[in-house]
């Protein structure tokens, strides 16, 4: 028995024994097993797995490395038996994940797909959820030696399929009002993504379901914190109004044994007056940070949407000089810094900017539809073009869908 733990720390067991804590395999090797892994039923060509094994620093890699690389993975997976856990069959390689050979992966991928399945009863949809979230402990190859190009997508995909499931997951036990189990998947999914949204606000709504109060507010504060620290924006409209809702569900709350109560809005902890707020100046402008940033909060905008279903859309503004004209380098940067100026001003606090070229700055309109993306743009623009009607200057707009995988 060959079992291949993918998820959170890779590791092979042979027999129970684990057969990659001690030993020091080449990159090579952990690739070829890597490619078998995703590639699953999948007959791979020889001529493939010889183009994908091979990277800058080593180019080429012969039949004869190829054969020796197959020779080793099989003597590691067999521990000494006679079980053939690779088929070579015209001129391709496969894992036989028939003989004894157990991948998480792929048990994940199959209970996933499952989960889904209208053609079983709902008791079965139920098990297969629950097998999968059991099975996923982090991302795929985490600490391996793979440093492939296969194994990033891969990753992402199994990280969407575990977000997916275990929200239907989470919806179910809402439902049913199991909120024990509940508590564990948004555990579960916090610890091993704590930047997607869902747990955390299904986690505060069973906890205002159970009178939780407090710790369902210092829930909502710590996300919102760290969105912010890690990505430098707020979280969706849905998120904010539950926060709102939370700290003003309940004016009276619990205390020590339970039978004394008080109401928050009465509570003084001491007769000093809290200190005002420091007054934020570019409170009601938008973000502007750089192109890494603003990529990072696209991906971020693109899960809300896979979740809540909802739309964002990246304007981008490109500044020429007609008739292939260099602008100069003076002019370039008075234009530059008017268009930012005026979308901080023209923008919502959600909305994000970022300069990806001394010619290019792009704007992100976060949880907006299509008509108010064209008008808030239109705005922009004709603000942007008044200022600088020169024959010799072009200023466009591209407005787009912000999809990205």
């Amino acid at each position: 028995m060959v079992e291949i733990t993918t998820f959170g720390s890779f590791v092979i067991r042979v027999n129970g024994k684990v057969v990659t804590a001690s030993l020091k395999r080449t990159k090579k090797l952990w690739r070829l097993l890597n490619l078998l892994i995703i590639n699953r039923d999948k007959p791979l060509h020889v001529s493939a797995i010889l183009e994908s094994l091979g990277n800058e620093d080593d180019p080429t890699v012969t039949y004869k490395n190829l054969h020796n690389l197959v020779h080793r993975l099989r003597n590691l997976l067999s521990g000494g038996s006679s079980d053939e856990h690779i088929i070579y069959n015209n001129n391709c390689y496969l894992l036989n994940t028939g003989n004894g050979l157990k991948i998480d992966a792929h048990y994940f991928e199959d209970y996933c797909i499952k989960s889904t399945d209208a053609g079983i009863s709902p008791d079965q949809r139920l098990e297969f959820m629950e097998q999968a979230i059991e099975i996923y402990n982090g991302d795929y190859m985490l600490d391996s030696f793979c440093d492939d190009i296969w194994t990033p997508s891969t990753a992402s995909r199994y990280k969407r399929m575990f977000t997916e499931t275990a929200g239907r997951l989470a919806n179910y036990y809402a439902q049913t009002g199991e909120y024990d189990k509940l508590i564990d998947v948004c555990e579960k999914g916090i610890l091993l993504d704590p930047l997607e949204e869902s747990f955390t606000q299904f986690m505060a709504k069973v906890l205002l379901a159970k009178n939780r109060v407090t710790q369902a507010i210092l829930l909502c504060k710590d996300y919102i914190l760290l969105l912010h620290n890690e990505m430098g924006v707020r979280p969706s409209h849905s998120f904010c109004s539950l926060y709102e809702e939370i700290k003003n569900s309940a004016s009276r709350l619990p205390i020590n044994n339970g039978k004394t109560l008080y109401t928050r809005k009465e509570e003084k902890p001491n007769n000093k007056a809290m200190p005002p707020k420091p007054e934020n100046k570019l409170s009601n402008a938008a973000m502007l940070n750089n192109a890494e940033v603003f990529k990072d909060i696209c991906k971020h905008e693109t899960r809300l949407g896979k979740t809540y279903g909802t739309t964002a859309f990246i304007a981008l503004i490109s500044i020429a000089a007609k008739q292939n004209a260099a602008l100069p380098t003076g002019k370039l940067d008075e234009i530059r810094s008017f268009i930012q100026e005026s979308c901080k001003l023209s923008l919502r606090t959600s909305d994000v900017i970022a300069e990806f070229s001394p010619t290019q700055i792009a704007v992100l309109l976060s949880n907006i539809d299509v008509s108010l993306a064209e008008i808030i743009t239109t705005r922009i623009s004709d603000k942007i073009k008044s200022q600088y009607q020169a024959d010799d200057i072009t200023i466009s707009f591209d407005v787009k869908p912000a999809l990205v995988s």
